[in-house]
């Protein structure tokens, strides 16, 4: 499947709305994510507080870069964990 990591409410472009969605789905049982994946914002297998952390440093901080496929191309995950996407196109 491919994805754009950090993009987690599948709208373009990538922001804040991004680390909102994922922080509403940790902490007050938001809608589950079109793409699990794409959450994964630091691609550790899991979706926890660090990755709307990611994403604001990107965003705000100069973080990090995302791990491939990173948040301006959409391509697979090259890492192998139980995340996935949940539909054919995380794009």
């Amino acid at each position: 499947m491919d994805f754009r990591r950090g993009n987690t409410n599948q709208e373009s472009p990538f922001d804040i709305a991004d680390a909102i969605e994922l922080l509403g789905l940790l902490f007050s049982g938001g809608e589950p994510l079109f793409c699990d994946d794409a959450a994964d914002a630091n691609d550790d297998g899991l979706l926890d507080i660090a990755d709307p952390i990611a994403t604001l440093s990107l965003l705000f901080s100069s973080g990090l870069p995302f791990p491939s496929p990173g948040s301006a191309t959409s391509g697979p995950d090259p890492t192998p964990d139980s995340i996935y996407c949940n539909v054919s196109s995380c794009s």
